[in-house]
């Protein structure tokens, strides 16, 4: 029994010392799984502008949408996307800027005529910048990667376009169709449209050249979907119904920026704005005219492309703000004094099979509302 004892004695240390060691050992895993995991996570916040998330996280996409309003990048800064989130906030800062400097010099200048155009387009781009790095945030964390497509880098050759339209409002109700054709070589692009409606005696022709310095052309294609243009256009557009005809000459400059350039995570979205004046005239069927007035034209807009490169269909959905007031849609109507002072809001959509033919819609409210379907024919560039 002395020997037994002894035995036990000896095994119940050994027993603890194995236990022990076992226990390091599986500590030891558990601390190392632990740091690897730190390590990949810290590895793919360090990657910042090349992760992208395959699934969509609620964190993020909350944080885009509350604090997001107020501190553009929240998002993409959860997500991981640091630098993608500084530039969306540098954005966010230069619109406010804007915003305020224009605000600022309506309201000491009194609305002075000879600085309103210019604060009016710092306050609308300033508005638009602001609106849109907020909308690029939640875009980024809130779509799926597989869902994100590529924005268009070429152009077609020549497009033509078969267009209905409706109008309706407090002193109009028309259905319009007409036609239109762009054609480009190069740099330059040539746009040709029509369009009547037999109801009201309306008709309207208008032209415009372009050129493009810099984005894609049909002969090469661009690395992005970034665009400037520099456009001239004109129209003439009788009202029979209403005794008049306004014609106008525009000069504009227009540029899309692809934010895949701020990010890898904002892939398929883009940003457009425009700016320019048009000389007008008014001219009435009983002889008598207005005197030429300059209009300021402004336009902007958020969109995203949807379908990647190469695949079957390829789309484009896009939000947009035009402050023209001498088209369909006209002026936001508005409660006080402020009615008519801004342009108009609208939608648009398109898309596009790999055989050249597709389609467009869009629907724009201000003091009318209008919608309108086009049949699309485009060779090259699709």
């Amino acid at each position: 029994m002395g020997g037994m004892d002894t035995q036990l004695l000896l095994a119940k240390p050994i027993r603890s010392v194995v236990v022990v060691r076992r226990r390091r050992r599986q500590w030891a895993r558990h601390t190392l799984a632990l740091i690897a995991a730190l390590a990949l996570s810290w590895e793919q916040r360090a990657l910042g502008e090349q992760h992208e998330t395959e699934g969509v996280r609620p964190l993020p996409v909350f944080l885009s949408v509350l604090p997001g309003a107020i501190v553009h990048g929240s998002g993409t800064f959860a997500l991981g996307e640091k630098k993608t989130a500084t530039k969306l906030l540098a954005f966010e800062g230069a619109g406010l800027a804007s915003l305020v400097g224009g605000g600022a010099t309506f309201w000491l200048s009194g609305a002075a005529r000879g600085l309103a155009a210019s604060a009016s387009f710092f306050v609308v781009a300033g508005g638009a910048v602001l609106a849109e790095s907020w909308f690029a945030d939640i875009y980024g964390v809130a779509m799926p990667s597989k869902l994100k497509g590529d924005v268009i880098r070429n152009a077609p050759r020549l497009e033509a376009e078969l267009v209905t339209r409706y109008v309706g409002g407090p002193h109009v109700s028309s259905a319009r169709v007409g036609s239109a054709v762009t054609a480009r070589l190069g740099p330059g692009a040539l746009h040709l449209g029509a369009l009547v409606g037999p109801s009201e005696r309306y008709d309207r022709v208008d032209a415009s050249l372009a050129f493009r310095a810099i984005g894609p052309t049909p002969e090469s294609k661009a690395r992005s979907g970034s665009t400037y243009d520099l456009i001239m256009a004109g129209a003439h557009t009788r009202h029979g119904a209403a005794g008049f005809s306004v014609d106008h000459v525009d000069l504009q400059a227009a540029g899309r920026l692809d934010l895949d350039r701020l990010g890898h995570v904002l892939r398929g979205s883009f940003v457009e704005l425009s700016g320019g004046a048009a000389l007008r005239s008014i001219h009435f069927d009983h002889g008598s005219a207005l005197s030429p007035d300059v209009a300021l034209l402004i336009r902007t807009a958020f969109g995203v492309a949807l379908g990647r490169e190469g695949h079957a269909l390829r789309s484009e959905l896009k939000l947009y703000y035009d402050h023209r007031h001498d088209d369909d849609a006209g002026g936001l109507l508005m409660r006080g004094i402020v009615s008519g002072v801004f342009g108009h809001f609208g939608i648009e959509g398109s898309i596009f099979t790999k055989s050249g033919w597709g389609a467009r819609a869009f629907g724009e409210y201000g003091s009318a509302g209008v919608i309108g379907v086009s049949l699309l024919y485009r060779v090259g560039g699709t």
